[in-house]
């Protein structure tokens, strides 16, 4: 049940966005979603029906006003169960009512929520995955759900559920990111390409290898760095915890902070929430710059991407894949042996999940000439397709 194409005519879309596709979810979602809650109380009325015809079988056994009072209880109990089923049924209706779906020429939107209200928003240039699933009742209503995706992330960001004829709902979400990739949705738009891997796997290296192909690089450490240095922030910070946490020239100790942060979730997340939000801000900056002085993408080397979810900000995650030994040869003129590593390493998310969420492998062996290679040939890549699946799944 969909609108036809025209401009924007709420906040649900940002002003300026022509509309594709504005719908809700197929009337089979109330369906969907109300059949499982009310099966037990189905289940309930005809164990109240099963139990009534035992308890009038027995009635000549029992006393009269306990007959009666049996009776008007399981009464009570099939009202109830006939109650919450009718309850169930009106609140998949508000659901189903308060369901958006919508496709702009720059982004896909789901907004849902009765009595509170979640928007989830992902522009048609980081989507990198459009997934059509069906539930068993879904198969059964012949609806699906259309999931999309941008790269690296863990999960589906909007989702698109119980739509009527999913296959031709995906097909022209999947027309318009093509039409997207190929001519953009904005200033000369290029791909934001993150890179995870093992400590010492050469990530440094790897983003050198991609500045030599016209990359800009954005190194969240330095960039930490500078919002550390700057004037403003170090007196906020001495506002927190005093003025020793200076150096003798006013500046921020890094030292003293890291200090003051480890152990302490709260002084970690209040420090983050003031520091990440300036790095995010360069960032943007720097994709920005990127995209005027004509880049062939922008890297961004965050040692933890994937836990600070900067990965939503790109349209690709590289995996950099190097053998232990190899990195251990490399942390070695840290100071640190092979337990050591281990130890740093097990605080961080595991390799093996790194590269389950990463979107392409990089391996690097330590030799430059065949790094330097590998990514010339991965960014090609990068840049010329979108990676997008379709899976009807069960």
């Amino acid at each position: 049940m969909s609108a036809p194409p025209g401009e924007h005519r709420d906040t649900l879309t940002p002003g300026g966005e022509r509309v594709l596709l504005d719908a809700r979810p197929g009337f089979a979602y109330v369906f969907v979603l109300a059949i499982p809650q009310i099966i037990p109380a189905v289940a309930l009325s005809v164990a109240v029906w099963l139990v009534r015809g035992l308890s009038v079988a027995a009635a000549g056994t029992l006393d009269g006003s306990l007959a009666a009072s049996i009776d008007a209880w399981l009464g009570y109990l099939l009202i109830g169960a006939g109650i919450y089923a009718g309850a169930r049924l009106v609140w998949a209706v508000l659901d189903w009512f308060c369901r958006r779906y919508v496709l702009t020429e720059a982004r896909v939107v789901a907004r849902h929520g009765v009595i509170s209200t979640a928007r989830f928003d992902l522009p048609l240039r980081r989507v990198q995955h459009l997934v059509v699933t069906r539930s068993f009742l879904e198969r059964v209503f012949r609806v699906g759900t259309v999931s999309a995706a941008s790269a690296g992330t863990g999960s589906h960001e909007v989702v698109w559920r119980s739509v009527a004829r999913p296959e031709s709902t995906v097909s022209i979400v999947r027309a318009r990111v093509d039409h997207v990739s190929r001519r953009g949705d904005g200033p000369a738009p290029i791909p934001v390409i993150g890179l995870v891997g093992g400590i010492g796997s050469g990530k440094s290296a790897a983003a050198r290898a991609f500045e030599k192909q016209g990359c800009l690089v954005s190194d969240s450490d330095r960039a930490v760095r500078a919002v550390l240095a700057r004037p403003d922030i170090a007196e906020r910070l001495a506002s927190w915890w005093g003025r020793d946490i200076l150096d003798p020239q006013g500046g921020v100790d890094r030292r003293k902070v890291a200090d003051v942060v480890f152990g302490d979730e709260f002084q970690r997340r209040r420090l983050e929430g003031l520091v990440h939000p300036l790095v995010r801000e360069s960032r943007r900056a720097l994709i920005d710059r990127a995209r005027r002085d004509g880049a062939t993408g922008v890297i961004v080397d965050a040692p933890l991407l994937f836990e600070a979810g900067v990965d939503a900000e790109c349209d690709a995650v590289v995996f950099v894949e190097t053998p232990r030994a190899v990195r251990l040869e490399r942390v070695r003129s840290r100071g640190w042996d092979g337990e050591e590593l281990d130890r740093r390493e097990n605080a961080q998310m595991s390799l093996e999940e790194k590269r389950r969420r990463s979107d392409h492998v990089l391996v690097n062996h330590g030799a430059l000439d065949e790094l330097e290679s590998r990514v010339a040939d991965l960014l090609a890549a990068i840049r010329k397709h979108s990676r997008i699946t379709h899976r009807d799944g069960e």
